[in-house]
């Protein structure tokens, strides 16, 4: 969902995922004048929460000491922010508000608000999965302790899965025998659980068809091994063309 939003000297845009809302807004360089930051304030319609989101970077003077802070008296000294504890199909308002004064003394000035809808992951005719990458490290390292997931084991593999791979597997068991079909298109194909999961599929009489990344050289090596050693490189085909660029198309 995109929606944007100008009311007096602010405006927005919103654009809402399934587990993300990007926030950007904007104000003239005059109308900024003196406004120490921006503060974000959520309401949540399906749970009826209703409260100031949090960051990481406070002012000196009045630092909690913790690891997170109140974006109402430690405000975004930017135009953009990214909510990403919102959850799939979701019903929130977010009001953004510029906080003038000082950093013990902060003042409520200009404000706009936006409502949106995050997107459903199954939405009954397609289904659309996205694990926590880079975005999530810090919040990751919090968590866990910037323990490697392979020493935190499956509680630190779930949270970073976030569903997807629970959904790609239980996506690969509707394909029951050779009246089905499944098409992967892949970039790191490494992953042995989905290996050995599309290896049933395969014995199981299912038509399986894989296309990987062959282009980039390191990869490439790291493909072939792994579907290799999962017993299932008859079944695929590498991309190789264009050599110079990362095959986020897979399909050609």
């Amino acid at each position: 969902m995109r929606i944007g939003k100008k009311l007096g000297k602010l405006t927005v845009q919103a654009v809402a995922g399934t587990h993300v809302v990007l926030l950007g807004w904007s104000m003239t360089k005059a109308d900024s004048r003196r406004v120490l930051g921006f503060a974000v304030h959520r309401t949540d319609h399906i749970e009826g929460e209703a409260y100031w989101l949090e960051g990481i970077k406070v002012f000196a003077e009045t630092d909690p000491g913790t690891d997170k802070a109140s974006l109402r008296y430690h405000p975004v000294q930017g135009f953009t922010w990214s909510d990403f504890t919102a959850k799939p199909g979701y019903d929130y308002t977010y009001r953004v508000v510029a906080l003038k004064g000082s950093p013990r003394s902060l003042i409520e000035d200009d404000e706009i608000e936006v409502r949106v809808q995050t997107e459903k992951e199954d939405n009954g005719l397609h289904e659309v999965w996205f694990n926590r990458g880079a975005a999530a490290s810090q919040e990751y390292a919090r968590r866990f302790h910037n323990k490697s997931p392979e020493i935190v084991g499956k509680p630190a593999f779930d949270w970073l899965s976030r569903g997807l791979m629970e959904a790609l597997l239980e996506f690969l068991l509707r394909a029951k025998n050779c009246q089905w079909a499944l098409r992967v298109a892949a970039y790191q194909f490494t992953n042995e659980t989905v290996l050995k999961a599309l290896k049933s599929a395969k014995d199981r009489g299912v038509d399986v068809g894989i296309l990987y990344d062959g282009r980039d050289e390191k990869v490439s090596a790291l493909n072939k091994t792994a579907v290799f050693n999962a017993g299932i490189d008859s079944l695929c085909r590498q991309r190789t063309e264009n050599p110079s660029a990362i095959a986020h198309n897979k399909f050609t």
